[in-house]
């Protein structure tokens, strides 16, 4: 009984701080914008570069905040789902044009091979991108220099299957399972290089069980990584909370 009190009260904390947080930040984001652009002509290089750090690092802080908050909700069971009709394929398309600048700037190419004729999904098309674009952003992120990504989809049974595969250095075998634990970095060091708080394959996952579908992982060290999404045709209505934390 302890453990499940101290277990909401976390859950509890991390929701009521996320949410305290975005407050403040959204007015420091607000100002510091507003800087930008009323002495963009009156800095010198040097104090131009100190307030676009500031941004920079704002925008980075605000984008945890939303993770934890997301990963809160997910726990909790309030993680909002409005699923509408709609095609995979105009999600992986404005999934890739989001990524688009951030591929250019690694000379990566994003390949989309996307089966003619798909079944509409019944599924929330803006969360759905939050895990395309989460999925290519991870690829982008380990993959070498004038690489590729492939985009897929098809339909297998009753089944549309996504898959995103990179050519990068790939995940050793005996840590595959712990990707999607909560803070959980494959290799420390070179992930603190990319940045990140090892919160967006926790919340890619959660999402995806929210809409009665799972994810798969295959790798190997040094040819890459291939993420498979698999959704039904039909939207299946699941209990909203998912087990984030481990209780072992």
């Amino acid at each position: 009984e302890q453990l499940e009190k101290l277990n909401n009260l976390k859950s509890l904390f991390l929701n009521i701080t996320s949410h305290e947080l975005r407050t403040p930040m959204a007015a420091i984001k607000g100002y510091a914008q507003l800087l930008e652009m009323d002495l963009s002509n009156k800095l010198d290089e040097k104090q131009k570069n100190i307030l676009h750090t500031i941004v920079r690092n704002i925008d980075r802080l605000d984008r945890l905040i939303n993770d934890i908050l997301d990963v809160s909700r997910l726990e909790s069971g309030t993680l909002k789902i409005v699923p509408e009709k709609c095609r995979i394929e105009e999600i992986i398309d404005r999934a890739i044009e989001t990524m688009r600048g951030q591929a250019q700037m690694k000379d990566i190419k994003i390949e989309k091979l996307v089966e003619y004729d798909l079944p509409e999904l019944f599924i929330d098309k803006y969360r759905m991108e939050q895990v395309v674009t989460n999925l290519l952003s991870n690829a982008i992120k380990f993959s070498n220099r004038n690489s590729r990504i492939i985009v897929r989809a098809s339909k297998k049974g009753d089944k549309v299957v996504l898959e995103i595969q990179d050519f990068g250095r790939g995940i050793p075998k005996n840590k595959l399972k712990k990707i999607f634990e909560p803070f959980y970095q494959v290799d420390s060091g070179m992930d603190r290089k990319f940045g990140g708080a090892g919160l967006g394959l926790t919340i890619v996952k959660g999402i995806i069980e929210a809409h009665g579908g799972n994810i798969e992982v295959e790798s190997k060290v040094g040819e890459g990584t291939t993420f498979r999404v698999i959704l039904p045709t039909r939207y299946i209505e699941k209990e909203r909370k998912i087990e984030i934390f481990s209780r072992k």
